[in-house]
């Protein structure tokens, strides 16, 4: 007896084997998509962060001298469970353009952490800029005074000099 096909048994084993292998590679794929999905958003997070922190970092780098300055260099504010600081920055870089002294807020609220800064001197038409750094859930806020020949330097929750800012 000479065979010219497939049985039918045989025909509904490689039909299933083809639908589990197609089901588990579609499953993959899905998988695969989702992470990468997951790893963008996680990279766009940390250079939204990235980018925030490095701002941040470079205006409290750049004060005006304490003689340009009619307010305080550095405030520290303290409501309740919420804390805010405000300084007083020169424009190094954009977009605060250079040579405006510039008055910096950070503050908390429910969509994260938002640093507005505006222009104080004279005559500066720069506008607004805000920089908001999402899903951030608390802000604490310390700075470490300078070290005195007489005492070792200490990290304080206020700052109570007016015309100077601390050491970090």
């Amino acid at each position: 007896m000479t065979r010219r096909g497939f049985t039918l048994v045989e025909l509904m084993l490689a039909l299933t084997l083809t639908a589990i292998t197609a089901t588990v590679a579609g499953s993959a794929l899905v998988s695969a998509r989702r992470t990468a999905e997951r790893v963008r958003e996680h990279g766009s997070a940390t250079a939204d962060d990235s980018r925030w922190r490095a701002m941040l970092a470079d205006m409290l780098r750049h004060p005006p001298r304490p003689d340009q300055a009619s307010e305080p260099l550095l405030r520290l504010n303290r409501e309740g469970s919420t804390s805010s600081l405000q300084f007083l920055t020169v424009g190094v870089r954009e977009p605060l353009g250079t040579g405006s002294i510039w008055r910096a807020v950070v503050t908390e609220d429910s969509a994260g952490l938002l640093l507005t800064a505006s222009p104080i001197t004279a005559g500066a038409s720069d506008p607004i800029v805000q920089y908001r750094l999402a899903d951030a859930q608390l802000v604490n806020i310390t700075v470490l005074e300078p070290a005195t020949a007489r005492d070792a330097a200490r990290w304080r929750i206020d700052w109570p000099i007016a015309q100077q800012r601390p050491a970090a």
